[in-house]
């Protein structure tokens, strides 16, 4: 039984390929957030209600392996892969 403070989460999602949820950043009202071991990138409204599904919005190439997605003081998103060693922009329309 949860405790009476228990929240439950907002979104869930299968760990089909993948094996590590990694946090992510707010871009136009949304959540971005990927998985270590999936080169997929999901997005939640900002204000989803429980239970909400992800979608995914943008898969990288196989072999990019995610450790962070940031966002800076002008709202632009990078990506940082620590597979290859490199830090990619995303670049989400409108």
């Amino acid at each position: 039984t949860p405790p009476d403070s228990y929240q439950p989460p907002v979104a869930v999602y299968r760990h089909g390929p993948g094996c590590s949820v990694i946090g992510g950043a707010v871009a136009q009202d949304r959540y971005l957030f990927s998985d270590y071991c999936d080169p997929r990138i999901f997005s939640l409204p900002s204000d989803a209600p429980t239970g909400t599904v992800p979608t995914e919005v943008f898969a990288l190439g196989n072999g990019r392996r995610l450790s962070a997605i940031v966002s800076d003081a002008s709202g632009r998103i990078w990506l940082l892969d620590a597979e290859r060693g490199e830090v990619l922009e995303l670049l989400l329309g409108n």
